[in-house]
């Protein structure tokens, strides 16, 4: 079996709280305040904020009672809102929401919150059980710490044997499995340990960060270029006011050829020429619409950069337009969710960045498939090329092999046998990717006179 091993991982247990800190019931429209916290529903924060005439709704939080600016109380729910808590809650059931509970409860079931850990016992304990816990002949001499330096459990309990572990099978469904049970049930499944998943759960969702980070920055670049549309086009729908009166000439003139003229190819003609003034008096330029519109990974002048590849590898043949088939951290990134979206569709480019920061791709203006069993298909024109955008360098498809892309339908996009460029299935979860520009068996590196580096 494949086993990763890395360093153990301790994640401290963190302040938080599924309930609200005025009605202290379940989150219901969840609102953080921003300076210092707390959590409330929507409904209680709104009992709390003040406003008078001219200034800002404050609102003081009752717990620690700092001030919270908002520029309005109708703004409120819009600036305190926490849709990452809300997103949570709406996912987690009655028994999740159950555990989350008990896991910062105290163990006692007196209904307080836990503030200490006995390692010793496992338990949870507020302040009142903490007295007892110190004053009673067995536990006295149990060294207690605070709940917040709690070091989570290692692991749970086998799928197989219900033995306590820190393994999990990544091929049956990320189910815990012990060491007795790996051989006989899991010998070529692959293993992980459990700082391991805690790691790769961290790195996704610093990627979803940036992701989301990204989104902000080219929804502002979007804004910004609507905004400078709208004032086009109302100085536009000016200008049109303005020549009113000649536009009401030219239907006139437009209506007296329709009614006068018995020729037919003369009225058609005339009626083309005076139409083709109309469009031109009130023609708009369309909106730009930015190349890779969408993408996390390529941005700026590499947009550029790439277009230019692109151009040359397509003998000279611009490209008009590009649109975003599949992204793996918003459609998933199985090879099945790959290929529901990109088969068939002719000219792709693939884009990819690795858990270090590498960027690079690939492009094909063939068609990927999903066949039964896989297959290969060439490129005769010889327009594939794979890319790095690290280095600006570029390899392209040497020909006549009849290897330049495969179909798998067990596979992402994948480029050469061997493999050049190779994406695997739920390639955020696994380490089994190909990447190898320097030592291509079927795209060749450039020579050093054609190198470009940034």
């Amino acid at each position: 079996y494949q086993r990763r091993v890395r360093e153990p991982i301790f994640v401290s247990v963190m302040s938080f709280t599924i309930d609200c800190a005025t009605c202290s019931k379940l989150l219901r429209q969840p609102c953080c305040l921003p300076n210092c916290g707390h959590l409330f529903c929507f409904e209680c924060l709104k009992k709390i904020v003040t406003q008078r005439t001219g200034d800002d709704a404050v609102a003081i939080c009752p717990c620690c009672h700092v001030s919270n600016l908002c520029p309005s109380i109708e703004q409120m729910e819009k600036e305190f809102s926490d849709p990452v808590l809300e997103t949570l809650l709406e996912l987690l059931g009655e028994e999740q929401i159950s555990k989350v509970r008990s896991a910062f409860s105290c163990s006692l079931n007196c209904g307080q919150k836990a503030q200490f850990w006995c390692p010793k016992c496992e338990m949870n304990l507020c302040q009142t059980c903490l007295e007892k816990h110190s004053q009673t002949p067995f536990t006295k001499s149990h060294q207690v710490v605070e709940f917040a330096k709690k070091k989570p459990e290692s692991g749970g309990n086998c799928s197989g044997c219900q033995t306590r572990t820190s393994s999990y099978c990544e091929t049956c469904e990320n189910r815990p499995v012990c060491s007795k049970c790996i051989v006989p049930h899991h010998r070529d499944h692959v293993i992980w340990e459990k700082g391991d998943m805690i790691l790769l759960t961290r790195q996704w969702l610093r990627w979803f960060n940036e992701e989301v980070q990204d989104n902000v920055v080219e929804n502002e670049e979007m804004k910004n270029l609507l905004s400078e549309e709208l004032e086009r086009i109302l100085l536009a729908l000016q200008q049109v006011k303005t020549r009113s009166s000649v536009l009401k000439t030219t239907s006139e003139r437009l209506k007296m050829v329709i009614e006068h003229l018995g020729n037919e190819g003369l009225e058609i003609d005339t009626f083309t020429k005076l139409e083709d003034e109309l469009r031109r008096k009130l023609q708009l330029t369309p909106v730009n619409v930015p190349f890779f519109q969408g993408s996390a990974i390529i941005k700026g002048e590499e947009v550029g950069k790439l277009m230019e590849w692109l151009k040359k590898a397509r003998r000279e043949e611009p490209v008009k337009k590009t649109e975003l088939l599949f992204k793996g951290t918003r459609d998933g990134f199985s090879s099945a969710n790959f290929h529901s979206k990109c088969d068939s569709q002719g000219p792709t480019v693939v884009l990819f960045k690795t858990s270090a920061g590498k960027r690079g791709g690939g492009f094909t203006p063939l068609e990927w498939s999903s066949p039964p069993n896989y297959t290969y298909s060439e490129d005769p024109k010889r327009s594939s090329f794979l890319f790095n955008l690290e280095t600006k360098e570029t390899f392209a498809y040497k020909g006549n092999a009849g290897l330049a892309i495969e179909n798998n339908k067990n596979y992402g996009p994948t480029f050469g046998n061997g493999f050049d460029l190779y994406l695997s299935s739920n390639c955020n979860s696994n380490y089994t990717s190909v990447s190898k520009p320097k030592n291509c068996l079927l795209y060749t590196s450039p020579s050093p006179r054609d190198r470009t580096r940034s």
